[in-house]
């Protein structure tokens, strides 16, 4: 079919077709372009958030191999210059921060009493030439199993082996 033959305005002198194609575009101009713009913004933004996602999972992969160091779970460490002196210790509640031992008056020595002598029943007295008289403190043996279980019995001239 053949398109049909138009003659617009020829009786009136307007061009009625330039200017229904005018009314059309001043609508499509002022309807649909500020939509066409505001899909624009919308995909941008949504390409931008696809961005920062990707970035996000990155900085992920990379806070999970950094909180799992040394084996297991993050830790904190201290670290003692001369450790015959002083030894440090943390936990993950200690506080972060940087500490100094100025001086250090007298370094703790493990004491170790042995002997010789045989005891014929756990009723025997360990020593019964003890100085009852000496302070409880020179008399008093402190035994720790960590921080589970401790004993102290402060000894007499008549403490026996049972009292342990």
């Amino acid at each position: 079919m053949s398109s049909p033959i138009s003659f617009a305005g020829i009786a009136s002198g307007i061009d009625t077709n330039a200017l229904l194609n005018a009314q059309l575009a001043s609508m499509r101009q002022t309807r649909i372009v500020p939509k066409e713009e505001k899909v624009t913004e919308l995909e941008n933004a949504n390409q931008a958030f696809d961005e920062l996602k990707a970035l996000l999972e990155t900085f992920r992969a990379e806070a999970l191999e950094f909180s799992t160091l040394a084996g297991g779970s993050l830790t904190k460490t201290g670290i003692s210059s001369d450790e015959n002196s002083v030894l440090v210790t943390t936990t993950n509640s200690a506080q972060a921060g940087s500490y100094t031992i100025s001086s250090i008056t007298s370094i703790a020595k493990n004491h170790t009493f042995s002997f010789n002598e045989t005891f014929s029943s756990t009723g025997a007295v360990v020593n019964s030439g003890m100085n009852d008289g000496a302070p409880a403190a020179d008399r008093t043996i402190s035994i720790g199993i960590g921080t589970v279980k401790s004993l102290s019995i402060e000894m007499t001239s008549s403490t026996c082996w049972v009292s342990f």
